[in-house]
């Protein structure tokens, strides 16, 4: 009986990794044929069936691109750039369209905010974390050491200073990115001509307007409205319908 249950299950995994597969390929084709939304369709099940990955995030981003949706292109190019922040082909994106749109991903207003753009296309998070855990454990076995007499103790004591520094400026930079991440979050405007209000609803003086694609720091909320921080400084409220988080459950 375990063994026809075993077999049974192991039927169901094969069965969903082929079908999971068949659809992956499907996505390929329609997108090879020009059936960017069907390619869509696909790449959005898959990733709601938890196969979520930069490579399918960056094939879905390119059908939506394809299919002239910049925003939501954009919006799954950032999401990829998560999973890998040193992919050329995803850098490449993400700064065409920025360019497109005269958008710059700089900002001057928040130190935070400038360490954790710098070092965005080079670190994870989770990067950051491990390397931050090892050099902590690197740390422990340097001080360990250091308790012993000999040639090593001298070594362990000059490497505790060299320990001690990167991991303090690992520590800045993960802190950064984590209080940037949860504090300002990165959203995309999914819609044109988005106005933005003096203040937390639509009776407040419209003082401009935002164009699709168009890449936000959101930095307070008000019920259905948030505040939002430019690249160029300018701050102001829109309604949040209008934005999608890219990094948002990941």
């Amino acid at each position: 009986m375990k063994r026809l249950i075993l077999v049974l299950v192991s039927s169901l995994i094969i069965s969903m990794t082929v079908t999971a597969q068949v659809n992956l390929d499907g996505a390929t084709e329609a997108y090879t044929n020009g059936d960017y939304q069907t390619a869509i369709e696909i790449y959005e099940l898959a990733i709601a069936a938890g196969q979520a990955s930069g490579e399918l995030y960056f094939n879905l981003g390119n059908a939506y691109f394809e299919a002239d949706l910049q925003s939501y292109a954009l919006v799954n190019y950032l999401r990829a750039d998560y999973y890998a922040p040193r992919d050329t082909a995803i850098n490449q994106r993400i700064a065409r369209i920025r360019s497109e749109h005269n958008l710059s991903s700089n900002n001057n207003a928040n130190a935070f905010l400038q360490l954790a753009t710098v070092t965005n296309n080079f670190f994870s998070l989770r990067e950051l974390s491990i390397i931050g855990l090892a050099l902590w454990f690197a740390f422990g076995i340097a001080v360990a050491i250091g308790n012993f007499r000999g040639v090593w103790r001298i070594n362990a004591i000059a490497s505790v200073g060299t320990i001690s520094t990167i991991f303090a400026l690992v520590a800045v930079i993960l802190f950064s990115r984590m209080w940037v991440q949860y504090q300002m979050p990165s959203a995309v405007v999914v819609e044109d001509g988005v106005p933005v209000y003096s203040g937390s609803d639509d009776t407040y003086l419209t003082l401009y307007s935002i164009s699709n694609a168009r890449e936000v720091r959101v930095i307070n909320r008000n019920d259905n409205f948030v505040q939002i921080l430019l690249e160029d400084g300018r701050r102001g409220w829109v309604n949040e319908v209008v934005l999608i988080y890219p990094l948002q459950g990941l």
